[in-house]
């Protein structure tokens, strides 16, 4: 018996289009959320379980004795203030010093000898030589005299510093003979003047 003809296909359409792959939407984020769900539920069921803590029991204090208070009281004895006894002051710290301080050096003070000392002596000797001018008679006479020598022991001036005039007869004798007088030299570059008073 002759089988019937096979219907035949519908040729292919060559202009149809390809299908385009899914989009990649990445990983799946409901985990994510569930988890972030189930941290916060965790917590808060634990504070349930967890007891509250309770506070613990205290034993009881004694109750400590009043204290009795302190008075000062100025007497001469010590025995009745309970408080102790001061502690005395402590001396000051010294600084440690290796060795003794030297002592100190002391200089004595420069002497010079006076080098105008002999000529002084000489005219305080010589000034008795003046007696020749005294008056013959009257009231005894007072001179004060400055008698000016030079380095060498030349006198160089003889002036009278009487405040009353001296007679001039006496005052004549009195420059010729302290001129004839002729005092040692001194160590010195300007002349020196010498105060001498004589009474004639």
């Amino acid at each position: 018996m002759p089988q019937p003809p096979r219907p035949r296909r519908p040729p292919r359409r060559l202009d149809r289009r390809p299908r385009r792959p899914p989009p990649n939407r990445g990983p799946a984020r409901w985990p994510y959320l569930a988890l972030a769900l189930l941290v916060p539920l965790a917590f808060y069921a634990g504070r349930l379980t967890v007891p509250e803590p309770t506070e613990p029991e205290t034993p009881e204090r004694a109750e400590a004795p009043p204290q009795t208070e302190c008075v000062e009281v100025t007497t001469s004895t010590a025995g009745l203030c309970p408080c102790p006894k001061p502690r005395p002051p402590r001396p000051p710290k010294k600084l440690a010093i290796d060795g003794k301080a030297p002592d100190p050096v002391v200089t004595p003070d420069f002497e010079r000898e006076d080098p105008t000392q002999a000529t002084a002596e000489y005219l305080k000797r010589a000034s008795r030589r003046l007696a020749v001018c005294a008056p013959p008679h009257g009231a005894r006479t007072r001179v004060h005299l400055e008698v000016t020598v030079r380095p060498d022991g030349t006198i160089d001036q003889i002036g009278i510093t009487n405040v009353d005039p001296v007679p001039g007869p006496i005052a004549t004798c009195v420059e010729r003979e302290l001129r004839a007088l002729t005092p040692p030299g001194f160590d010195a570059t300007e002349p020196q003047t010498f105060g001498l008073t004589v009474v004639l």
